[in-house]
């Protein structure tokens, strides 16, 4: 796959979503059936405010959303879908574990696999890490909805 998106503005020009949840900065690896991104979780983000004074860790919905954009992202650059002709939805959660948290300024790498298609739903395997430790893991249905 060529011309792989390397900044947030390449991102969203493949999946709807926008800054303050735009949560794939760049991806570095892609192919019919894997994507790997990235993406910095800066401390001055809102989601850290809150969660929690004192000990600010990242949201784990957050972590998961940013599969599932990755996700979206695989899909939108295998099928060539811009951001303006497709829409995805969570259909299903089947697996899902939290290992580690995610602080401030830390980078998250994301793993997705595509693992079937059909009428429309898509099932992806997915993975995030902060170097080589493990964050989080999940197994996830996803529509995709043109527009």
């Amino acid at each position: 796959m060529q011309n792989l998106p390397t900044t947030p503005e390449a991102v969203a020009e493949w999946i709807p979503h926008r800054a303050p949840m735009l949560l794939i900065d760049r991806v570095h690896e892609a192919d019919a059936e894997r994507l790997t991104a990235t993406r910095l979780f800066r401390a001055d983000e809102f989601f850290f405010q809150g969660h929690f004074p004192g000990h600010p860790i990242l949201p784990g919905v957050i972590i998961l959303e940013a599969m599932a954009q990755a996700a979206a992202l695989h899909t939108s650059l295998n099928k060539l879908l811009r951001a303006d002709q497709v829409a995805y939805r969570f259909s299903k959660v089947n697996e899902l574990s939290w290992q580690a948290p995610v602080e401030p300024d830390q980078t998250v790498i994301l793993h997705v696999q595509k693992l079937r298609e059909k009428m429309g739903f898509l099932q992806f395997s997915a993975t995030a890490h902060v170097g080589e430790t493990l964050v989080c893991e999940a197994n996830f249905t996803a529509k995709v909805l043109p527009r």
